[in-house]
This record gives structure tokens, C-alpha cells and sequence, in this order.
């Protein structure tokens, strides 16, 4: 019988079936979706020739609408599966803006009809095998029930019949082994990221809607418990439309992303979305929206909706509340302007808000933004100008008012709160930023602030928490990654606090090198603490807060050069006056002094930083730049008094 072509391939160290979708790698099956075969199969069919991504989408494609995005995520799943995901490529080479090629030697192998591609354990055609398990036995009757042939012959027959029966029961066990391996849908997503919305039509100005939407898709899924979601902050850099989503994926160490799409007619919009699993690129889901833009409100509900229903998510119920479209336009162009933190961005964000609540005055999420921005303003563009606090407590309020449940509003409440005016009130603040807690667990800088106000009420190990989680849901939130070392180096854990800290003061680069050099101090590198000092105040000579010549006059002191010491903490002090944190620099005042054995100064300043927002009992207990204090009888009643707050603290917290 002439034997009859199947198509099986050879490559590498793999064996690709073409009759059988399969590909092995030695005896190991690789697993691969549909689609990620047929795409392989076209290449590999026609190695060492460019496969134009045309060609592409008509071969594998030629039932279904898709974008031309999809051709790269096959390519580079394929590659993840073969191992050819590094920068030299030893088996699909991309040739930029057409298409592929597969560039390894292909050997094709004639195989006979019935003949198996695979090892013979992984090929499942069981025509002619016994069924140890139940049902019809598939088994030559002839084989086993021949009752004129010798006992030679019987017995090979028995002897075949029950060597095909072990192997049917463990094709058998093998099988019930598989069903219960979960599917895509069933193995457990616990994080995820959600990309702005790529525009079809190539237009830039069309970012901000795709900013714009991922934003409120994530405030929606925020709200469970169950899975973290990356931030606004953390995906904006994926604006752009040339990324590819799976390495985005990777790059934000997501168990599965959000792709999507929009394509603008006029007012009315076609969103397309694809939920991939990070791991194989697998679809989880895939849907499209239309709507107008009137309604895209109402849109991004119904996404964040679905996103939860495949991923088992437990959302609180919502009221959809209705905004002015112009508005909500407005907002989602501030969006793409928002906590950027410079006065061109500012600025553009602060007229598109206030744009968005002349339109629209009860517009409650536009207050809360409104109030972050006015916050940036004042505390990082123009300190000089308070006014800019005060609109942004009245936006905070006016949105609190309008929309009790908006986290982000209770977030910026928080830190309005908690300032020298009002004395930090340390537990209104942590009020609100657990408020926002309850309201948006996701919400890393509710996390970020929480933690920060611990670490200055001394609940160090709640701080820990606090701020280890708001670096798990946003890793690239740098206040919350210095934050880190500033709870480590409270904790006197000072080689972990430097390591923590790094060489990244992109946060604030003053207070990075206070807290360093002090963290240096104390682990007696006081050569590489000055060094640092030195640097910083070269490069930062206002020495904002007075905190670097602080730590200065702790170095002097600490070498018995008084007159130096002196000088350092009566300049810091000055420059200090009026700094919102100036607690800080009030601690290192008063650590010179007891460092000069100076005790009524001492005191005298650690009182006023403890007063000023910054009781750290367990700071101030441990910190051996104090030893020349523990038997002076005021600082004994002052670390009483601060030891019984430290305690009312913790229970209540």
C-alpha cells in the first residue's frame, strides 16, 4: 500500500504533527493554543521564505476579524516555546514592517496513514484497545475468544490482549489526569494590568480617550480584594500604540492584561477588548462594545463588569450617576495630564477640571482630582503659595459631599488633614485613608500615606505592611519604595534600610540623602555620611527643611567639634522654619545636642519634634545617638508620656 503524506516536520530538537496539531520537543509535548500551531505551521511549511503579515491573517485568521497586533503576540508566544525569545533568533526572524520567516533548517517526513508522528505515550487514537475501565471492548473478538487455536498461540493472544489493556488504562488515567487540570479560565489570576486603549486610527490625540477609559475600567476593578491592579500610574507609559501587550504584561509582573482597542466614527466609538493570560498569551475573553460617546460612561461599567464576572471578582454594587458628556470629556483630557507633577501638565489638568465642574457642578470625581492637582501645586510646584491647600481641601470636601464613597477623595482629605496647620491629627488622617481602604483596596497610595503616618506614630509593623503592599499592587511608586527603607531604618534594620533605599532619590532628593546619610551615621560610616551631605548640598543648595546641615552638625558633634555642631543646627533651624516636616530636621537638632550631652536642649527639641507630627517611641527608645539622655529625668517623663500614647496607638489601631 503506497503511503500517503501527513505532513510531519522536524526542526531542532522539536517534531511538529500537522495531522495531529501537535508539537514535541524530544518526548515532551509543547503545549500550544490553536492558533499559535497554525501560525507555527504556516512557517515552518514554508521555511527560509518571508511570510507577509498579510498572508498571515488570511491563513490562520481567514474566519474571524483581527488586528495585525495579534500576528506579534502568536509570534512572540511562539518564540517564549521554543526558546528563541532572546535578542539572537535561531528560528523565526521578524523582517521589520512586512512580515516573518522561519530561518531553521525544516526536514519533512513521509509518514503511512495510521502510522503515529509522536511517542507512542502522548498519541491518543486507542481504535483496537481494550477498555479496562468499562464499555464496549474495541478488541478483535478473534483475538481473545478463538477457541481452535493451540496454547502457544492462546497465550500470545492473552498475552497481547493484556499488554493492550495496561496501556488503554493508562491512556485512560492519563486522560482523567488532564480534565483535572484546570483550564485557561480556571487557573488562578491574581493580578492584573489594564493598558490604555490602543486608537485604530493612529491619531495621537485620540490617547487621552484610550488613558482615559483604562483609568475608570481600573477604578472599577479596584474595588475587589481578591486580585491587585496596577495603577493608573504604573500603565500610562504604555500609551503609546506600538507596545506589545504581553511583554507590558511582563514588564509590570501581571498574571494577565487588558488589550484593547478603539476606533472612533464620528460620536460614536467601537471598543474591542482581549483579556490574555501573561503566561501563554492565551485569551481568557474577548468582546466588543459600540456605543456613543454620550454613553461611554456607561461602557466602561459594563467592561469592568465583564473583566470581574470571568474573573470571579466579588465588585461592590454602584450607582451610575450621570455626567455631562463635555464634562466627562474634559476629565478624561485632564487624565492624561493628572500627577505628573510639572506646571505644563499642571496646569493643563487644573483648566480641563475646573472646565469639567463649570460644566458639570455635581461632578464628584472631578472635585477629587481637582483637589489632587491643587495639592501638587502647593506642595511640590509653589510652596510659597498656600492658597493652593486651601482650594484643594475645598474640592476634597465638595467631592466627599457629592460622593461619599470616592476613594480618591478621601485619599486627598487625608493629607489635607494631616499638616503642621492642623497639627497632624494622626488619627483623622489614618480615618480617611482607611476609609479609602474599605472603598478601593487597590488604591496603592491610600496604602503609601497610611504606612507613611505610621512610621511617625511608631506602629512600625503596621507601616511595614502597609507600605510592603502599596509596592506589591504599584511597584514604580518611588514615594512608597522610599518609604521602605524609611520604616526599615526606623526599625534599626540599617543594612536593610540602605539596600532598600538604593541610589534612587528620584522621590525627593533631599530627603533621600537625609535619611541615607543618617542611616550611614548610624552604622558608623561617617566618612561616606558627610561625603553624601556634601554632594547633595553642592547639587541642592537650598537645602530645603534645613535637613542635610541637620545631619551635618550630628557628624561634627558626634567628633567633639561643639562650635561646628553649633553652627550646623542654628542654620538648620533657620532655613528650617515654615518646612511642613520639619520634625525631621527638629530629631536631628535634638540628637546634637545629646550627642554634646547638652540634656535641656536636647529635650527641648525632642519634645518639639514629637509635638510637631513625629512621636516615634520605638525610635526614640532605641536610637543610641539619645544614651547621654536615658537617665536625665525629663527625657524620663517624655518617653513615658510618649510611650503611653505609642500603646493607645496600637490599640486602637
Amino acid at each position: 500500500m503506497a503511503k500517503e503524506f501527513k505532513g510531519l516536520y522536524e526542526f531542532g530538537e522539536f517534531r511538529l504533527d500537522a495531522a495531529e496539531r501537535r508539537l514535541v520537543r524530544g518526548n515532551e509535548p509543547v503545549a500550544l493554543t490553536l492558533k499559535v500551531f497554525e501560525t507555527l505551521l504556516v512557517l515552518v511549511q514554508r521555511s527560509g521564505q518571508l511570510v507577509e503579515k498579510d498572508e498571515l491573517l488570511n491563513e490562520v485568521w481567514s474566519d474571524s476579524y483581527v488586528e495585525e497586533a495579534n500576528i506579534a503576540r502568536h509570534v512572540w508566544i511562539l518564540r517564549k516555546a521554543l526558546g528563541d525569545d532572546g535578542d539572537n533568533h535561531h528560528y523565526i526572524e521578524t523582517v521589520p514592517k512586512l512580515g516573518y520567516r522561519f530561518i531553521a533548517p525544516v526536514k519533512q517526513i513521509e509518514q503511512a496513514i495510521g502510522e503515529s508522528a509522536l511517542p507512542e505515550a502522548l498519541v491518543d487514537n486507542h481504535a483496537g484497545l481494550a477498555n479496562p475501565l468499562g464499555g464496549n471492548s474495541m478488541v478483535n473478538d478473534s483475538l481473545i475468544s478463538n477457541r481452535v487455536a493451540g496454547p502457544k498461540t492462546r497465550a500470545t493472544v492473552l498475552k497481547v490482549a493484556l499488554g493492550l489493556a495496561l496501556v488503554s488504562f493508562a491512556i485512560a488515567a492519563y486522560k482523567a489526569v488532564m480534565r483535572s487540570t484546570p483550564t485557561a479560565s480556571e487557573i488562578p489570576i491574581r493580578s492584573i494590568a489594564i493598558l490604555p486603549l490602543k486608537s485604530l486610527s493612529g491619531d495621537a490625540s485620540d490617547n487621552y480617550l484610550g488613558l482615559g477609559i483604562a483609568d475608570a475600567i481600573i477604578r472599577k476593578i479596584s474595588q475587589a480584594r481578591t486580585i491587585t491592579v496596577r495603577p493608573t500610574s504604573a500603565v500610562r507609559k504604555y500609551v503609546e500604540p506600538h507596545y506589545d501587550s504581553l511583554l507590558a504584561a511582563q514588564q509590570l509582573k501581571v498574571d494577565c492584561v487588558l488589550d484593547s482597542t478603539i476606533q472612533r466614527a464620528g460620536d460614536h466609538l467601537r471598543v474591542s477588548v482581549n483579556l490574555l493570560r501573561t503566561k501563554d498569551g492565551a485569551s481568557l475573553w474577548a468582546d466588543s462594545f459600540d456605543q456613543q460617546q454620550d454613553d461611554l460612561f456607561k461602557m466602561e461599567d459594563q467592561i469592568g463588569e465583564q473583566i470581574a464576572t470571568r474573573l470571579r471578582l466579588k465588585l461592590r454594587p454602584t450607582t451610575l450617576n450621570q455626567v455631562d458628556p463635555k464634562a466627562y470629556d474634559c476629565y478624561l483630557r485632564a487624565k492624561f495630564h493628572g500627577g505628573l507633577q510639572n506646571r505644563d501638565d499642571n496646569d493643563a489638568a487644573i483648566n480641563l477640571l475646573e472646565e469639567a465642574v463649570t460644566i458639570d457642578p455635581n461632578f464628584a470625581a472631578a472635585y477629587a482630582d481637582l483637589a489632587t492637582e491643587y495639592r501638587n501645586k502647593g506642595v511640590f510646584l509653589h510652596p510659597d503659595q498656600d492658597f493652593w491647600q486651601e482650594k484643594a481641601l475645598t474640592a476634597a470636601n465638595k467631592a466627599i459631599s457629592l460622593d461619599p464613597d470616592l476613594a480618591e477623595a478621601h485619599v486627598s482629605l487625608g493629607l489635607l488633614l494631616w499638616t503642621p496647620a492642623n497639627h497632624f491629627p494622626h488619627a483623622v488622617a489614618i480615618k480617611e485613608f482607611r476609609r479609602a481602604l474599605d472603598l478601593n483596596p487597590n488604591l496603592d497610595e491610600a496604602h503609601h500615606q497610611l504606612a507613611s503616618v505610621y512610621n511617625h506614630i511608631g506602629l512600625l509593623e503596621k507601616g511595614e505592611e502597609e507600605i510592603q503592599r502599596a509596592v506589591a499592587i504599584n511597584p514604580i511608586n518611588t514615594g512608597a519604595r522610599y518609604r521602605v527603607g524609611v520604616n526599615l531604618a526606623y526599625q534599626s534594620k540599617y543594612e536593610q534600610a540602605l539596600e532598600a533605599f538604593g541610589s534612587d532619590d528620584k522621590f525627593n532628593p533631599g530627603n533621600w540623602a537625609f535619611q541615607v546619610a543618617w542611616v550611614l551615621f548610624q552604622m558608623k560610616q561617617k566618612d561616606e555620611s558627610l561625603a553624601l551631605i556634601e554632594k547633595y548640598l553642592k547639587d541642592y543648595p537650598k537645602d530645603e527643611g534645613g535637613l542635610l546641615n541637620s545631619i551635618k552638625g550630628m557628624l561634627a558633634a558626634s567628633e567633639g567639634r561643639t562650635k561646628e555642631a553649633l553652627d550646623q543646627v542654628e542654620l538648620a533651624a533657620r532655613i528650617g522654619k515654615g518646612y511642613g516636616h520639619f520634625h525631621h530636621t527638629a530629631f536631628a537638632i535634638a540628637s546634637t545636642y545629646a550627642l554634646l550631652n547638652n540634656r535641656d536642649l536636647a529635650v527641648k527639641w525632642l519634645t518639639l519634634s514629637a509635638e510637631d507630627g513625629f512621636p516615634c517611641y520605638p525610635l526614640f527608645e532605641r536610637d543610641p545617638s539619645l544614651t547621654n539622655l536615658r537617665e536625665d529625668a525629663k527625657f524620663v517623663a517624655l518617653m513615658k508620656r510618649l510611650k503611653e500614647q505609642w500603646e493607645r496607638y496600637k490599640e486602637t489601631e
